[in-house]
């Protein structure tokens, strides 16, 4: 397929390169990371913002983290903070002038080589209505330089992967998008409706795993494996996918997923059902499809809910994020909160007004396996590069 014929994929003109330092503020003096399961007041506190959904560490020992309700990739200091860099991409998204939720609502991120990819949820709204803005993947190109790691917009946003999962008979997927539907309240992501919330590099070092909270599949949780994430990027091909994948994990979607190549493993989050109850857990996973995922410990719960997590770069600690976008906060008066407070001046994180007032919680947990004290940072292909 040639690249003209990909047009309709491009969803604007190529954003002018958005140039991310990361290193210079990487190794401020700051209190240091919290190890093990940290109690509720040993947690870090990233200010300015609510809805943690995706993040990626980086070898200058900052965190670039995705928001649920924004299109902005913000820069933390490992031990939380004042946000420290920010990538603006709406403009490379384009979801600068549109109407209805101006988000992307990215849910997932992950490392393959100079490529970070992220995606959206490409999920409806909540009253199940079709929603083309959540529908993006997109890549950032990263650079080692003496400033540290850069980082700018690479190429196009693919806004054609959920027509492409529809279409692909094998994954079985074509009654949650049902894409010519534009209302169909069955299918809001709470409901029976698509909703991906995960990604994560393929073993191979050059394809990607998409991890869905929804639908589960006889009570599992599934994987489809995109087979070539780096020539969709580009505009020259559209996704192929490999035979999904279904973990059982309890009845559980998946909330997040990172491969650590040192340990040869995957570790997954694993969510309750949207409006159920019970722990948010951890599991390691081979990525062998035969193989079952092996339970870790219970990593959150209604108060803290680990949408985002990522493994250290030395493989030997996990972050993880909790999604404080429905949290209430305290406010002085009802002009503190966008839209009408919740109750006795209580208003949810996303909709206080001053984003200096906004925050969302983190901790980091050690990786207690074999092997974990010895990974060293693997060597993948350069973007570009891959066959």
């Amino acid at each position: 397929m040639c690249r003209s014929e990909l047009a309709a994929a491009r969803a604007g003109p190529l954003a002018l390169a958005l140039v991310l330092a990361l290193a210079a503020v990487a190794h401020a003096e700051g209190p240091a990371p919290t190890e093990g399961m940290a109690a509720a007041e040993g947690l870090l506190r990233f200010e300015e913002m609510c809805d943690a959904s995706a993040v990626i560490t980086t070898a200058d020992g900052t965190l670039l983290v995705g928001e649920d309700r924004g299109n902005r990739l913000i820069v933390y200091r490992e031990t939380g903070g004042k946000p420290i860099g920010v990538v603006d991409v709406r403009e490379h998204l384009y979801l600068k002038k549109v109407s209805g939720p101006s988000h992307a609502h990215i849910e997932g991120a992950a490392r393959v080589g100079d490529l970070v990819y992220w995606i959206s949820s490409h999920a409806r709204t909540p009253s199940g209505r079709a929603e083309p803005k959540f529908a993006r993947f997109f890549a950032l190109l990263t650079r080692s330089s003496a400033r540290g790691e850069q980082a700018r917009p690479y190429e196009l946003s693919y806004v054609l992967l959920s027509r492409d999962l529809e279409a692909a008979d094998a994954l079985g997927l074509e009654a949650a998008i049902a894409s010519a539907e534009r209302v169909r309240p069955d299918l809001a992501p709470a409901r029976a409706g698509l909703d991906i919330q995960g990604l994560a590099a393929a073993r191979d070092g050059r394809g990607l795993l998409i991890a869905l909270q929804a639908p589960r599949r006889d009570g599992k949780a599934l994987l489809i494996p995109f087979l070539n994430p780096d020539r969709v990027i580009i505009g020259v091909a559209r996704a192929a996918f490999g035979e999904p994948m279904a973990l059982d994990l309890g009845g559980h979607g998946i909330a997040s997923i990172d491969w650590v190549p040192g340990l040869h493993t995957y570790f997954v989050v694993a969510a309750p059902p949207a409006g159920g109850e019970g722990a948010w857990k951890l599991y390691r996973w081979s990525g062998d499809p035969g193989a079952a995922p092996v339970f870790v410990q219970d990593v959150g719960s209604a108060d803290f809910e680990p949408q985002a997590m990522a493994a250290s770069p030395d493989g030997r600690r996990l972050v993880l994020l909790s999604d404080d976008g429905d949290r209430l906060f305290d406010t002085p008066d009802a002009a503190a909160c966008k839209g009408q407070p919740v109750a006795a001046l209580q208003c949810p994180c996303w909709r206080v007004a001053e984003r200096a007032k906004r925050h969302f919680r983190g901790r980091w947990i050690d990786i207690d396996l074999p092997g974990a004290a010895e990974i060293a940072s693997p060597t993948m292909p350069e973007a570009g590069k891959q066959d």
